[in-house]
């Protein structure tokens, strides 16, 4: 399978191969190995939706299984959009991304409040420092986008006068 990879005649079914690799890896007990070539089965996944949803079902298994459930739930909701409706456990996956939309919105009103909270309880002067980082923050970021953004611009220029 990994000779298979790097012949050219198979791009288009490299998704298949990392599935068929991640299944192997996953039975030796490999999950991370087995999770991180789903990823490339994924990425690799050009106008196959059917294995694109397979390779995310598996993702959306072992984040689920390891009670990860914002992944979780984001690769079972892309599962479900690449999934012909007709497949057997399509409205049983359907059913849990519905499930896990409202655990994921109040696992991340949790995480926020106990940010705040943090926040609210540092003393003053440490509550203005985390504030002026944070607008920092998105001045350097801010910066970062204008400076791209001027160098997209130079080089349609420089396309131009080439042209």
């Amino acid at each position: 399978l990994k000779k298979m990879l790097k012949d050219r005649k198979n791009t288009d079914f490299q998704d298949r191969i990392y599935y068929a690799l991640a299944n192997i890896e996953e039975k030796k007990g490999n999950r991370q190995e087995a999770v991180d070539l789903y990823w490339k089965s994924v990425k690799s996944s050009v106008d196959n939706d059917n294995q694109k949803a397979l390779s995310f079902l598996k993702l959306g298994d072992y984040y689920y299984a390891a009670k990860d459930f914002v992944p979780a739930h984001a690769c079972y909701d892309s599962c479900v959009y690449f999934m012909d409706s007709r497949v057997e456990n399509y409205d049983q996956v359907k059913n849990l991304v519905s499930d896990l939309t409202e655990l994921v919105s109040n696992l991340n009103m949790i995480q926020l409040q106990d940010s705040l909270q943090r926040i609210a309880r540092l003393p003053e002067a440490e509550r203005l420092q985390w504030v002026d980082e944070k607008i920092q923050e998105v001045k350097d970021e801010e910066a970062r986008i204008k400076e791209q953004e001027r160098r997209e611009q130079q080089e349609g220029i420089s396309l131009c006068e080439i042209i």
